[in-house]
């Protein structure tokens, strides 16, 4: 199975989180009559970036792209414990929305040059997809409330960015340049 299939996971995983434990931080949080600003903050972002998506990932790769923004994105996340002003977290959100952002629709263009090279296999690819969707948005949920229950809110938001931190990083160093996948 090609790394970056299994990259979603971490994706779907983090989107997930966000919905779980980001509406408790704007309702609980010092945010006040603004708390609807997080959740537009994390939303907002990832509908202007996309306009910008093909472009960054025509000259930095698809692969390359969903990875590297997605890591960018989990290294802002991971400093949401370390901040109280409502208006820096709404900030920070908003900078790791658009890392984020920016990482799914150049995930999905390496998912479609996937399909695209092995006709035969458009069913099992978009099905691996389907059930890493499933995946993340099943074990988000239930991770962020274990987490925010041990922890925190705040701090599980890090703890997240830390964990996809890290996967970014293991990514980076086995994931193959080419992937060529074998075609029977």
């Amino acid at each position: 199975m090609p790394r970056p299939l299994g990259r979603g996971v971490s994706f779907y995983i983090t989107d997930a989180f966000f919905w779980t434990i980001g509406p408790l931080i704007a309702e609980n949080g010092a945010f006040g009559r603004f708390g609807g600003l997080l959740m537009a903050a994390y939303s907002f972002p990832s509908l202007v970036i996309g306009w910008f998506v093909g472009s960054i990932a025509v000259r930095f790769g698809k692969k390359r792209t969903a990875l590297y923004s997605f890591f960018l994105g989990s290294c802002f996340l991971s400093l949401f414990a370390f901040l109280t002003n409502p208006m820096d977290i709404i900030l920070l959100v908003s900078l790791s929305s658009m890392c984020i952002g920016l990482s799914y629709p150049a995930l999905n263009g390496a998912y479609t040059d996937y399909i695209s090279e092995t006709q035969n296999y458009e069913k099992e690819i978009q099905s691996i997809i389907d059930l890493f969707y499933n995946i993340g948005w099943m074990l988000g949920p239930m991770i962020a409330g274990i987490l925010a229950q041990g922890f925190g809110n705040a701090q599980s938001f890090s703890i997240l960015g830390i964990f996809s931190v890290l996967t970014c990083v293991i990514l980076i160093f086995k994931m193959p340049k080419k992937i060529h996948l074998k075609v029977q």
